[in-house]
């Protein structure tokens, strides 16, 4: 299983790596007894109080050291460098008291408002609303989305793990984020994936109730910040911080595992380790791993546990929901329609209410089309000039109007956390993308050690059938009322590599996607964490990803 050996596979090259979260024994190779020292920048952190062969220290924080050991025999100083890591491990394999140590500092990062965690944990704390924020900014954007269906997926998703690692160890240093192999799910639950023991830490599937409301154990009825406006410049209308679109009204964190009535929105399991060995053999440019890595190898996940509800049943029945898609093929389905929906309301067709008070009932506070802006325009023409056209061929034959489905698309309905924007209010957001981020890891060092030939040339293989990946730009700037903003082909800022990213709070200045991407280099001594293993994949044949051969290949070749 994962991480039965050295760490990383002795596949990250640094000589002597050690986990921050335990302590580390000491051993000459001669077996000879001495005076131990852990020095750091000149400064001493660890020394034996005796003379011994044996030493054990706590290393206090991810980054370089030197050891030093002075022999006792012939009073010869011993030297070696050592690199101390966070060590990111799959859920499953934590020890029952590490994985408890994690969901409850994490559940104390979604507990603690800001000031309180500033002042009880120090600078590095970030509360769940301030990361969900975070998130909404770059995702709920009205001009476009700047984190997702594009080349700066990764580097934005590597990062706000990132600042949730650091909130975590400022409220306790020995825990890391682990990831979640999903794949190994698909692998032994199959369909039945809804029994995974990760449920049993981060609460159902899909919860037994009307409102969809994650509703048991540690997660049960995790709030959405209310009141949120004075906080976040972005809200629902109740003034939860939701995506706008999404006007649900209830305050607590929902998930359901059918999407528009349709089980697992048609995927049958959850993304499979051979899609991902077979990516890693076939791939040859960075921009084709993007495009997987954000879409078919991660974005069922969101999907699956999220749900969508909603709409209205006469037009989404079960004549409409007998399509099955693939992950690779992105065949129009149910998912597909909150994608069209999402793409009407950022075009300025759909309009959501800016404020509703508390006592409004839902059915009086949701998203539609004005007649001012459809402006006497064909529901069959307004679908054609938005990009959704296809939604009509899709129900050819199931007595369903233009007139209908245009109206349905304009109210957008209800997804769960993990279908929104607002994503990381979920708690399953935090392990799902450390996954994706090893098998990126991975190929980055069969490149750097000749074993793949890999182009890392910054870019993005799109999917032109793929609803969210419009590259279309909205410009909002000065619309008012019911005028329409000017909306063009383009790259959504935030996916270029010169672009800047918001990250503010990991480094001393702003990075470019370039910068960034450069710097979590596998190879770079500036990351803080690395991953238990790269090559164990349970969820493939023989329990590793890519061919036997890639495997052997780099086991033995050494870094260039």
């Amino acid at each position: 299983m994962y991480g039965d050996g050295p760490i990383g596979d002795a596949l990250y090259p640094f000589e002597h790596l050690v986990d921050v979260a335990v302590p580390t024994r000491h051993q000459l190779t001669t077996f000879e007894a001495g005076e131990w020292r852990v020095v750091r920048a000149g400064r001493v952190v660890a020394k034996s109080d005796v003379v011994t062969s044996l030493f054990e220290a706590h290393y206090p924080g991810p980054g370089e050291y030197a050891v030093e050991v002075i022999v006792a025999k012939s009073t010869k100083v011993e030297l070696y460098a050592v690199s101390a890591r966070r060590v990111r491990r799959e859920i499953r394999s934590l020890p029952p008291p590490e994985r408890e140590r994690f969901l409850s500092a994490l559940h104390t990062v979604y507990s603690t408002p800001d000031d309180e965690g500033l002042e009880r944990f120090g600078p590095d704390f970030l509360s769940i609303a301030w990361l969900v924020r975070e998130h909404l900014y770059g995702a709920a954007s009205r001009e476009c989305d700047h984190w997702h269906d594009d080349a700066g997926f990764m580097n934005h998703h590597v990062a706000i793990t990132w600042q949730l690692e650091k909130s975590l160890t400022s409220v306790d240093s020995r825990t890391a984020v682990p990831y979640w192999d999903y794949t190994f799910d698909a692998a032994a639950y199959g369909k039945k994936w809804a029994t995974s023991p990760i449920f049993d830490w981060f609460g159902p599937a899909n919860p037994n109730n009307t409102d969809h409301v994650v509703d048991a154990g540690r997660w049960g009825y995790t709030g959405i910040m209310e009141h949120a406006r004075a906080y976040s410049n972005v809200t629902n209308p109740y003034g939860l911080l939701r995506s706008p679109w999404n006007t649900n009204k209830v305050p607590f964190v929902m998930r359901s595992s059918y999407v528009l009535g349709e089980y697992a929105g048609g995927f049958s399991t959850f993304p499979s380790c051979e899609e991902f060995s077979e990516a890693l053999m076939a791939n040859v440019w960075i921009g084709q791993t993007f495009n997987q890595l954000n879409g078919g190898f991660h974005g069922p996940v969101h999907i699956m546990l999220g749900g969508y509800w909603g709409w209205d049943r006469r037009i989404w029945n079960s004549a409409t929901t007998t399509k099955v898609v693939d992950s690779n093929k992105k065949e129009l389905n149910a998912v597909m329609f909150l994608l069209f929906a999402k793409f009407l309301w950022r075009q300025g067709y759909s309009r959501c209410p800016e404020k509703c008070s508390k006592d409004v009932p839902q059915s009086e506070c949701r998203c539609d089309c004005p007649t001012e802006i459809l402006g006497g325009r064909s529901p069959s023409d307004v679908l054609n000039t938005t990009g959704a056209f296809a939604l009509e061929a899709y129900f050819g034959g199931q007595n369903v109007s233009s007139d209908e489905m245009l109206r349905a698309l304009c109210q957008i309905g209800f997804p769960g956390e993990l279908f929104t924007s607002a994503a990381p209010q979920d708690p399953l957001f935090w392990p799902l993308h450390g996954n994706a981020e090893r098998f990126l890891q991975y190929a980055r060092i069969l490149k750097a050690r000749g074993i793949l030939d890999y182009d890392e040339t910054w870019g993005y293989e799109h999917s032109p059938d793929l609803a969210s990946d419009t590259g279309v730009v909205c410009d909002w700037t000065g619309v008012v009322g019911m005028h329409m903003p000017e909306c063009t082909r383009g790259t959504c800022p935030g996916h270029r590599e010169a672009d800047i990213l918001p990250f503010d709070n990991l480094f001393p200045d702003l990075l470019t996607n370039g910068e960034f991407y450069k710097l979590i280099h596998p190879y770079s001594t500036a990351m803080p964490y690395v991953y238990d293993s790269l090559t164990s994949w349970p969820g493939c044949d023989g329990g590793v990803i890519g061919d036997q051969s890639i495997l052997a290949a780099a086991a033995t070749k050494q870094a260039d």
